[in-house]
């Protein structure tokens, strides 16, 4: 009786781990930590949300973050299939590159999507003061990808928003290229009047069956020269795989899964960027197979874990 009687507690146990699991969504693409020594965080990543006038309570810091090697990516891949930056430097200036590379190639609209490092994050929110704070902290990264670019200390320095000021889109002018970091639709008039280079910057964007479609034809004239993200995707019986989707142009977007040991595994390459639904399928069916030896006690380990951050 007390063999049955634990059996049953075992099989409660995996139930209710598992309907947490399954409760989670299916697969998120979370931005990698990035852990700078002097803005280091253990809040997890998080939709944010804005909140009108949030932005005025974030004035540019006296000592604004720069983008040395000492700003470590917490999820490092160094001895895997793909080559990660080793800090935000390195990530910005392989981001600079490859719009260089764009505009060799001729792309007059480009796009780049970069993880911010959490800076000033809660246990409610890691981006309590919104759009406004997340650019305070990318406005100085940014600044390394402009050097790269010849931007001059004038033009590196430049304060000037587009749209209202709460919703923290910046745009900064060189000779021939021009950033704008947070565009959303509001602003799209403007960018498609935009006679530089344009490069968008962590755009807001959000595609959907009700866009216009004059914002869908303008997205699709920006191509990805740039992107590092993490992967939060499920494998059978909502087992947690943990992966990367990256693109240097004019490399194709590659992806990968991390392996437990160390390192990654590059599962796909994709000419243009996966979506969703791709993502989920090439994991699951990877994890089919690589998973199939994993013990209960490992998947419940793991299913258990992610629960957890739930």
């Amino acid at each position: 009786r007390f063999q049955g009687k634990m059996r049953r507690m075992a099989t409660h146990a995996l139930l209710a781990l598992t309907v947490l699991a399954i409760a989670a969504p299916a697969s998120c693409f979370a931005p990698p930590k990035l852990l700078p020594a002097a803005l280091a965080s253990s809040a997890r990543s998080c939709e944010s949300s804005r909140r009108p006038g949030a932005f005025a309570r974030y004035s540019f810091p006296t000592s604004p973050l720069q983008p040395h090697r000492g700003m470590r990516l917490a999820v490092e891949m160094s001895g895997g299939s793909i080559a990660t930056p080793q800090s935000v430097g390195d990530m910005m200036q392989d981001a600079a590159e490859a719009i260089r590379k764009g505009q060799e190639a001729g792309l007059k609209r480009m796009a780049i999507d970069v993880p911010l490092p959490i800076t000033g994050g809660t246990e409610l929110d890691d981006w309590p003061g919104g759009q406004g704070q997340k650019y305070v902290t990318l406005r100085p990264m940014l600044q390394e990808s402009m050097r790269v670019l010849g931007f001059s200390q004038d033009q590196m320095q430049g304060r000037e928003f587009l749209g209202l000021s709460d919703d923290a889109i910046g745009i900064f002018r060189g000779e021939n290229v021009t950033f704008v970091c947070f565009a959303n639709p509001e602003v799209l008039k403007t960018l498609q009047g935009e006679e530089n280079t344009l490069v968008l910057v962590n755009h807001q964007f959000f595609l959907d069956q009700f866009s216009f479609q004059g914002t869908k034809d303008f997205l699709a004239s920006c191509e990805v020269v740039y992107t590092l993200n993490s992967l939060n995707m499920k494998g059978p019986g909502a087992l947690p795989i943990k992966g990367v989707l990256a693109r240097t142009y004019p490399a194709d977007f590659q992806v990968a899964r991390k392996l437990d040991g160390g390192g990654n595994e590059m599962l796909g390459t994709f000419p243009k960027k996966p979506v969703q639904a791709e993502l989920e399928g090439l994991f699951f069916k990877d994890s089919e197979t690589r998973d199939k030896s994993l013990s209960l006690f490992d998947r419940l380990r793991k299913i258990g874990s992610e629960a957890s951050k739930i």
